[in-house]
């Protein structure tokens, strides 16, 4: 059996490269031939260039441009060594393919696989892809091949209008279909017939051992302090003022990943690569986050945490500590009272117990999809 997968695996950005990690060990144990199709578009890949001119069209007028033209020139040493770290992640635990550059290179080449799996991330949001990319959708594979998506995200309240007769032509191709978010599955159901799972982000299928392990790739040499990991993807004054109170009640100093300090009594670890991550959240006593995969990791690694909602993209974690039986540490405001609510100790048993029933579900449509049964 051989297995390919199309992912977004190469954006130097913890959750895409984690999740792709996830699913290709995943599979790994269903297969000894699973390949990740090294698809690197230069749309995705430029945007964590070193040197790239494409970034600067998203900065409104020339001093702006300038501004932020000197700051990377200053951030050059940084980003070089973290831009390496990610390289050297996805060369050393991905079991990638040649290097294919666009959706016509990858037609020309005629892979043979029994099966590609395409997912998970916002594979399918076309704001993410600059539109209709076809590889995404597996469109060049030949008919010998199945196809599945596996939590997949389209990332949008609804489809792109224009691309409506693209989808309905190619996810109609697919043997089986799965999306990582609830709220998607009427959203594609408007172009299928076809029934349509929902699956949990692959990082949730490796155990906290295989996390772990993982981990220890980490050079970062932490001392014995006790700290709380912060992972903030956007900026909210009610964050802010939430991370301090915790980090003075629980007298414990904060570590994070940002390029700038937010916080009172801040470390940060601007620099860090997928590794760095990974024991940051491991080795800390609490984890506050408005990420995703900040929050997935934070259950993972079994620890008290407080999640405060993305503005834009919260659902997903509210969805996900409202399954797991933990909706009453997710916050969006600081108050004593939400304060007080957080600073009790999460039982795992019983959240582990109920991701248990996700997980084997989860799994459960990977080996049927395997085996080519219609799920």
């Amino acid at each position: 059996m051989k297995i390919g997968i199309v992912s977004i695996h190469s954006a130097h950005n913890y959750g895409s490269v984690l999740q792709a990690y996830a699913l290709q060990e995943s599979l790994k144990k269903y297969s000894d031939e699973v390949d990740m199709i090294n698809y690197r578009p230069n749309y995705l890949d430029c945007q964590y260039s070193i040197f790239s001119i494409k970034v600067y069209k998203r900065y409104k007028g020339i001093i702006n441009k300038i501004l932020h033209f000197v700051w990377r020139l200053i951030m050059i040493p940084g980003r070089l060594k973290k831009y390496n770290k990610f390289e050297k992640f996805i060369k050393n635990n991905m079991n990638t393919t040649k290097k294919y550059l666009n959706y016509d290179e990858l037609c020309k080449e005629k892979l043979n696989y029994d099966i590609v799996f395409v997912g998970s991330d916002q594979i399918w949001n076309t704001d993410i892809t600059e539109g209709f990319d076809k590889t995404f959708y597996l469109g060049f594979l030949d008919d010998k091949s199945r196809r599945a998506s596996y939590a997949a995200s389209i990332g949008r309240k609804k489809l792109d209008e224009k691309y409506i007769e693209l989808y309905k032509e190619y996810i109609n191709k697919f043997d089986n279909i799965s999306l990582r978010e609830k709220s998607s599955v009427p959203i594609l159901q408007g172009v299928t017939d076809k029934k349509i799972n929902v699956t949990l982000d692959p990082t949730l299928l490796l155990s906290k051992k295989e996390w772990t392990l993982l981990s220890n790739g980490s050079k970062l040499k932490l001392n014995d302090e006790k700290y709380i990991f912060v992972y903030i993807l956007q900026d909210n004054k009610e964050f802010v003022k939430i991370v301090n109170a915790i980090s003075e009640i629980l007298n414990l100093k904060v570590y994070s990943m940002s390029k700038k300090k937010r916080f009172k009594n801040e470390k940060i670890f601007p620099n860090a690569g997928p590794e760095d991550f990974l024991k940051l959240c491991n080795n800390s006593q609490f984890v506050i986050t408005n990420s995703f995969h900040g929050t997935v990791f934070s259950l993972i690694f079994e620890k008290n945490n407080c999640i405060v909602p993305h503005l834009n993209t919260g659902g997903r974690m509210i969805d996900l500590m409202d399954d797991v039986g933990l909706s009453d540490r997710v916050i969006s405001e600081y108050t004593e009272l939400n304060i007080n609510k957080i600073l009790t100790n999460i039982d795992y048993y019983k959240v582990n117990k109920k991701l248990e029933k996700y997980i084997n579900e989860s799994l459960s449509y990977i080996k049927g999809a395997i085996i080519n049964e219609k799920k």
